[in-house]
């Protein structure tokens, strides 16, 4: 009776074999996946995937609100007050001298067309906890050249990495 047994108990042993160089064959084919040790591994290994991507720059006119905000970070408004002296029936407007300054300052900063050069790569990547990855992005218009600054012409970034850990 044992010696019948012996076969099945081959049989299941063998395709337990295949099952697991077939898993472990899968895994290895798989050259956008990788699996490390910890989280940090992952991050590293992400960073340095990524700085391996397509640089680009190009030169853009900064926004309206961006133009107040510098100026606004470097030149910061003076104490001064504005208030009204009572009348019967609007009042007159005062305002200190270097806040009236400052405001015709921040107006002609905001008017003038400032351009600043953006430099950025192809790829980044995003830390996923819930499933334990980082994710390497790529996108292809930057990376073939045709990314524009414009809509529809800057690509869309795709996952193309998975840094397991």
């Amino acid at each position: 009776m044992k010696r019948k047994n012996l076969p099945i108990a081959r049989i299941k042993m063998s395709l337990l074999i295949i099952f697991l160089f077939a898993s472990a064959t899968a895994c290895s084919a798989n050259k956008n996946s990788t699996l490390l040790s910890s989280k940090k591994e992952a991050v590293e290994k992400c960073t340095g995937w990524a700085n391996q991507g397509t640089t680009m720059s190009f030169e853009r006119e900064l926004s309206y609100l961006e133009k107040e905000k510098e100026f606004e970070l470097n030149n910061p408004k003076p104490e001064g007050s504005i208030s009204l002296r009572s009348s019967k029936i609007f009042g007159n407007l005062v305002v200190d001298r270097d806040l009236l300054d400052w405001f015709k300052d921040r107006e002609n900063y905001t008017d003038t067309i400032i351009k600043v050069k953006e430099e950025f790569g192809s790829r980044f990547c995003k830390v996923d906890d819930r499933r334990n990855q980082t994710l390497g992005y790529e996108n292809q218009a930057i990376k073939d050249g045709s990314y524009k600054d414009e809509e529809g012409r800057k690509g869309e970034p795709l996952i193309v990495k998975h840094f397991r850990f």
